[in-house]
């Protein structure tokens, strides 16, 4: 028999013409059962509605224990939100643009930054924070009382002192050690990490002096930027961003890259103004989720280093194109087209009713003379179908392909078994020849249940 080689992330690599790797909508991890492959394929959460906030899209999503009882903030078109963990919501007031917003707050004060005017809210109004020579700003962090305003298209940043209500015209530094504009500050640990817009990263730190309340911290300066703003996410105890050479970066002594070549073929076609990410923490996992314009949603498993894709039906991308988290449990994400808030639940195999589509390619090698296919199966979920409705009598579909991928049969289906049909063989027989260089498979699952592939194996029943 044969081990079916599944893919452990999406790979495409158009540049080489290569047959592509499919892991759509599903994320591996280890499995010590598995003594096959070692890995359990597992779905992405499904999209529950939890909040409508006005007409969309969300431009940002923010929520953090300790602010406003742990309420989330949104932005969606003109007007920042209140939302509390019950789905209750509440107009705070206008927010000007139409781009993607940043947020930052302490206690009982929250920042938003819209690229352009940065508005100051308690929880329950919203003001303009009047800046020194009306200067725009770019984004916004806290740290240790602090906020930290920096100053679009300039490399100078401001601050407002505990106790102040906007920055003072003396308030202000700058990052120049490199010529390059701050693109954006984000606080990580005791630091401010200033990101330039070409290849230059600051670090500063507090210094407890309030005539001088922050230093640059010498030989803290590293040769990459970030392409875009929306792309630097904390998570792990550390940064995530995309670099100005268009490479996803993850901070450390210095940036480690971690994209691979099939994501920096897709972040090389594109502009850098649609790149935007946010991340969460689920089941051990934790995802540094990228979505690259209209090409799609692709997504860093830092616990594995592999890139699955996420995307929602009939689209290329996931409309849960940003988010927030602060606890293990609730995970909310903001639509890219209209003004919803969804909840990300693992005990939903749809999204909000549309179909959830799973997908996961892989092949086996022939090198030498022809054999037959008589047999294909996999290791899945059985017997977990729901107990009537959609999902009652699942199917998986398999197609092949003997040319690398460039001509595919017609699908085929494969039952998962009813409710409680536990031991249900899922399996396809007299599958005809495969030649070199070998053949690829391709598995779909679009039904409403919750779906695990663990293996798939060619000719597990010579006999058959």
């Amino acid at each position: 028999m044969s081990a079916v080689l599944l893919g452990i992330s999406n790979y495409k690599r158009d540049i080489g013409a290569s047959p592509r790797i499919i892991l759509r909508n599903m994320f591996v991890e280890k499995d010590p059962t598995n003594m096959v492959d070692g890995y359990v394929r597992l779905q992405r959460p499904g999209l529950a509605p939890f909040a409508d906030v006005g007409t969309g899209p969300v431009r940002c999503v923010f929520k953090q224990l300790g602010t406003f009882n742990g309420d989330i903030l949104a932005v969606s078109g003109p007007s920042l939100y209140r939302v509390t963990e019950a789905a209750a919501v509440t107009s705070l007031g206008f927010i000007t643009g139409s781009g993607r917003c940043q947020i930052a707050a302490g206690q009982g004060r929250a920042l938003v930054a819209s690229g352009t005017d940065c508005y100051s809210t308690d929880g329950a109004t919203v003001t303009q924070i009047n800046m020194p020579d009306s200067v725009p700003v770019q984004s916004v962090a806290y740290i240790n009382g602090y906020f930290i305003l920096t100053q679009a298209g300039s490399q100078r940043w401001y601050w407002i002192a505990p106790g102040e209500t906007d920055p003072g015209a003396l308030s202000f530094a700058s990052a120049e050690n490199s010529p390059d504009n701050i693109a954006r500050v984000e606080r990580i640990g005791d630091e401010l990490w200033f990101f330039g817009e070409g290849n230059s990263t600051e670090v500063w730190v507090p210094t407890g002096n309030a005539d001088l309340p922050f230093q640059r911290v010498e030989g803290r300066l590293y040769n990459q930027g970030t392409a875009n703003r929306d792309t630097v996410v904390r998570l792990d105890n550390t940064l995530f961003w995309v670099g100005t050479d268009k490479v996803v970066y993850r901070g450390d002594s210095v940036p480690i890259r971690i994209s691979d070549s099939s994501v920096e073929e897709m972040l090389a076609a594109v502009d850098v103004s649609s790149l935007r990410a946010w991340a969460f923490a689920y089941q051990g996992h934790s995802f540094y989720c990228l979505t690259i314009g209209e090409l799609g949603t692709r997504v860093f498993d830092v616990s594995n280093s592999t890139w699955p894709e996420f995307a929602s039906y009939g689209r290329p991308a996931w409309r849960a194109h940003i988010g927030a988290q602060t606890d293990g449990s609730l995970i909310i994400a903001g639509d890219d087209e209209i003004g919803k808030l969804w909840k990300l639940d693992p005990a939903r195999a749809n999204d909000n009713g549309t179909p959830l589509i799973r997908e996961i390619s892989g092949g086996v090698a022939v090198l030498g003379k022809p054999i037959s296919c008589s047999s294909f199966s996999v290791l899945a979920a059985t017997g977990r179908a729901n107990a009537n409705g959609n999902g009652s009598d699942p199917v998986i579909e398999v197609r092949w392909s003997d040319d690398g991928g460039n001509i595919w049969g017609a699908w085929r289906q494969i039952s998962l078994g009813k409710r409680g049909e536990y031991g249900r063989e899922v399996a396809l027989t007299r599958l005809g020849m495969v030649r070199a260089p070998g053949r690829l498979f391709h598995l779909r699952m679009s039904e409403d249940t919750i779906f695990r592939l663990s293996y798939a194996r060619m000719n597990e029943w010579l006999a058959a």
